[in-house]
């Protein structure tokens, strides 16, 4: 009422339209920006978070509606750039897909921030004008934080004897006795020693969840697999 309707706003997921049977929106994303050798699932991807945000049955799990348009206010930025070409002719990357690339392999090779920030400063000065990289990587961890992969900090021994939780939760040091470690680097300061990332189960279950291919995997077990006089077939036939 306040803003009018999002000009972007073409499929009405949010009002029983189906952007998965929307075969045209995702054959494009397909044909745009998938080479015939690489597919990395960013349509499929956006398609599951769409439905597991603002699709069927977001009545029934309580979802008031002013948290299901600010999903698809985030869903729809989303889409926006997988749709954008990283610059103009470019047939190998959406802005997301690039993000997404740079990120993973920033974790996977263990580079720190500064170096990060470092190769995008390179990447600005090499690709033309119009390319859509981002300056730093605070700038990329904004803009996919809509994809929603959450996860815990938790503080730790610097020995790893415990985590700062549950019981330990306000305890300054190490309660083992052989170690007694402190908890922060400085007296004073709050910066932890050591912080242990924790990805919880449930949501990621959840998600999984809402791709039908994966959830059909996942019952396996209990559906399908066959269970006949003790002959063991698979892994899951064993007690182990």
């Amino acid at each position: 009422m306040v803003h009018g309707i999002s000009k972007d706003y073409v499929t009405w997921v949010y009002h029983g339209e189906s952007y998965q049977n929307d075969s045209d929106e995702k054959h494009i994303l397909h044909e745009e920006f998938h080479d015939e050798d690489e597919d990395d699932d960013l349509d499929d991807m956006l398609n599951d978070l769409s439905r597991a945000n603002c699709g069927e049955g977001w009545q029934d799990i309580g979802c008031s509606s002013s948290d299901l348009y600010c999903k698809a206010d985030a869903y729809l930025r989303l889409l926006d750039d997988a749709k954008q070409h990283l610059y103009l002719g470019c047939k190998s990357f959406s802005k997301l897909s690039f993000i997404v690339s740079l990120l993973h392999l920033k974790t996977m090779s263990g580079w720190t921030i500064k170096s990060f920030d470092g190769l995008l400063e390179i990447f600005i000065k090499a690709l033309p004008n119009s390319a859509s990289v981002p300056k730093s990587f605070y700038e990329c961890k904004k803009i996919i934080r809509d994809l929603r992969f959450k996860y815990e900090k938790i503080h730790a021994c610097v020995n790893d004897c415990v985590l700062f939780r549950k019981e330990y939760a306000s305890n300054t040091t190490c309660p083992n006795d052989k170690c007694k470690g402190p908890r922060f680097k400085e007296e004073g300061h709050k910066v932890p020693r050591k912080v242990l990332r924790y990805l919880p189960l449930k949501p990621r279950l959840q998600r999984l969840f809402v791709n039908d291919d994966l959830a059909n995997e996942m019952r396996w077990h209990k559906e399908k697999r066959v269970d006949d006089n003790n002959i063991m077939r698979h892994l899951a036939d064993s007690e182990a």
